[in-house]
């Protein structure tokens, strides 16, 4: 539950980092709540 409930502030400032700038790939706020969900529950990033 607290994992939810700071999911999208965490995506936030994850998109803010200076490091995510230098992907290739820059991903929305959904996308990034995904990928976090993905790495927290590990399982499979399909997208």
């Amino acid at each position: 539950m607290a994992f939810s409930n700071a999911l999208p502030g965490i995506a936030a400032r994850a998109i803010e980092d200076a490091c995510t700038g230098s992907n290739p790939r820059q991903p929305s706020q959904e996308e990034m709540e995904k990928l976090l969900k993905c790495c927290y529950y590990d399982t499979e990033v399909d997208f």
